[in-house]
């Protein structure tokens, strides 16, 4: 995801400079992606079913259980805002460079290529 998020925005910002629109350039990428995507549903679907063996049954006691339920709910609930700040700035950072910073769209894209390959690098 993030290598994609980084570069995203460094071909939009190639074809900003070759005179294409923004949304236009928004477009020709989304499409790649989505093509890109969608070829590789289709490797994963077509490959070999692998089948896990099923593990014994044990008796669990109902208080770990629950305890177990309720961090993994905490955890699920972290990361759910964690992810929508992280791509929320991701996406907010291109127009308020260009709204409120006076950028060029060019330089937007630059900012927010920037952004995501800080973020992929970081969690290196």
């Amino acid at each position: 995801f993030g290598l994609g998020a980084a570069l995203a925005p460094e071909i939009v910002r190639a074809l900003l400079l070759r005179g294409i629109g923004a949304l236009d350039a928004w477009l020709y990428v989304g499409s790649a992606l989505l093509l890109t995507c969608v070829g590789l549903l289709l490797l994963a679907v077509s490959g070999p079913v692998l089948r896990v063996p099923d593990a014994p049954e044990e008796d669990a006691d109902k208080d770990t259980a629950a305890s177990k339920s309720r961090f993994v709910f905490m955890t699920g609930a972290f990361l759910f805002v964690y992810v929508g700040i992280e791509v929320s700035f991701g996406g907010y950072i291109d127009v308020f460079s260009v709204r409120w910073l006076d950028e060029s769209k060019v330089q937007g894209a630059t900012l927010t290529s920037i952004y995501w390959g800080a973020l992929c690098v970081g969690r290196a």
